[in-house]
């Protein structure tokens, strides 16, 4: 394990608090202290003669107390640990760690004081770490070969989407197709980019889970982002083909080094930026956005054979609409419509042709026909994936070229979003199909389609 190198730190807002209290007093203090007079420390947990990654902070003086660690020293880049007098917290690099303690008087000024502490490993887990490097000390990840959009590197919709739908080259049509990238705690958060010929590039990574960014049209905290990824601009050790689709065609397309994280689980990462790799705090629906799709080295998507029997029936199968409430809102973690509901009478006064009578057949070579009580017809293919699991509850996802019966999310409607293309699957067998749209407008809202084999 190399120790003389001095590894990235994670954002403050990862850091583990572990203080007793879990509220800070924060009691207008009065009076006024000078530097000399502030009775503050910084000290390393020791395991087995190890100076670890858990500092224990103290201040006993009449100030009220802001803990920063410096994550980058060339610029005087720091972020917050604690604003408690007396805390519990993880640091994330080995090495020296310069601590600061900035402490308000009473009056209103404030004084500060330097403390050097050095770290010789990672004893304590970090948190969300185990994304990244699964249950030993590293993963590799690969390009994702199972997307249903036929590329794993490409352009698609702000806010909307979380894979390239709008375009994208196709496997393999790219640079560093063939390249892996490893995440790894080895004295610090290592990250290896490996090309196809063997060539390694090493450097650093941070992420921040707790990120997120607001819709622009309402305002609203949108769940598009879940987290934001950073690597070591210096090292130029980054993620394989970094280059931003969208940056300008007349401009130099430089690489890109921050990322915002879409999804982030055992069996899938999906990172976007904004075009010319811009992160911004508010996004704009409708806009473009690049995205990178990785699945860990091994990866098998799980069967779906017994899926495909269900809807196909072996063959070719006719489905409706099932009775009592078919189509509707309601909670995410739901089964089904429970907040604004309709029967199949009721849906074809929101889609005219898609109610009572409609039906949609699925054949076994990937074709499907939904054929609206009017006679109208729309020819379409489908796609079922068993390998990604939703929050635990959705067996799998089904993705139709066109939209299932009244496939359409009103509140996307509104935003110039006629169709749902991408459907969770919560239950699929020979009597049964409902599937789930996660509405990404705002978090705990999802739509709800029900049916049932036509006999």
């Amino acid at each position: 394990m190399n120790k003389s190198i001095i590894y990235s730190i994670l954002f403050g807002a990862i850091l583990f608090f572990a203080a007793c209290d879990p509220i800070e007093n924060r009691e207008e203090m009065t009076g006024h202290i000078t530097e000399d007079q502030l009775d503050v420390s910084a000290t390393l947990v020791v395991v087995d003669g190890i100076q670890s990654n858990k500092i224990i902070l103290e201040n006993h003086s009449p100030v009220l107390s802001n803990w920063y660690v410096i994550t980058d020293p060339k610029k005087g880049t720091r972020n917050l640990l604690s604003i408690k007098a007396q805390d519990e917290v993880l640091l994330t690099s080995v090495g020296e760690n310069t601590i600061i303690f900035e402490g308000r008087n009473g009056d209103g000024s404030t004084i500060t004081k330097t403390i050097l502490v050095t770290v010789d490993d990672i004893v304590f887990k970090i948190p969300g770490l185990e994304l990244f490097i699964g249950n030993d000390t590293s993963k590799t990840w690969v390009w994702d070969a199972f997307t249903d959009k036929g590329t794993p590197w490409g352009i698609g919709g702000a806010i909307n989407d979380k894979s390239p739908s709008w375009w994208g080259p196709g496997y393999d049509n790219f640079t560093e197709s063939d390249a892996t990238m490893t995440f790894a705690l080895d004295g610090g958060l290592v990250f290896t980019k490996t090309l196809g010929d063997g060539t390694k590039e090493v450097g650093s990574f941070k992420y921040e889970l707790t990120y997120r960014v607001k819709n622009k049209d309402d305002g609203k905290e949108s769940p598009w982002v879940v987290g934001k990824l950073i690597f070591d601009k210096n090292t130029k050790a980054t993620v394989p083909h970094p280059q931003s689709a969208n940056y300008p065609t007349n401009a130099a397309k430089p690489d890109a080094y921050e990322f915002y994280i879409l999804a982030l689980d055992e069996d899938q990462i999906i990172l976007a930026t904004l075009p010319d790799n811009i992160l911004s705090d508010e996004v704009g629906p409708g806009g473009e956005a690049n995205f990178w799709m990785f699945r860990p080295e091994g990866f098998e998507l799980a069967p779906n054979d017994e899926q495909i029997a269900a809807l196909t029936g072996g063959s070719s199968k006719v489905w409706s609409w099932a009775t009592g409430a078919v189509f509707g809102n309601g909670g995410a973690n739901g089964s089904g419509p429970a907040w604004w509901t309709m029967d199949a009478a009721d849906v074809n006064d929101q889609k005219p042709g898609e109610g009572a009578g409609a039906t949609m057949t699925f054949n076994i070579d990937g074709t499907m026909l939904l054929t609206k009580n009017t006679g109208e017809t729309i020819d379409q293919t489908y796609k079922v994936n068993m390998g990604k699991f939703i929050a635990d509850y959705s067996i799998g996802t089904l993705t139709v070229s066109d939209h299932v019966l009244a496939g359409y999310s009103p509140n996307d409607e509104a935003g110039g979003k006629p169709w749902v293309q991408d459907y969770n699957i919560l239950v699929c067998n020979d009597n049964s199909l409902v599937l789930q749209y996660i509405w990404s407008g705002e978090d705990g809202t999802g739509w709800f389609w029900v049916f049932a084999p036509v006999q």
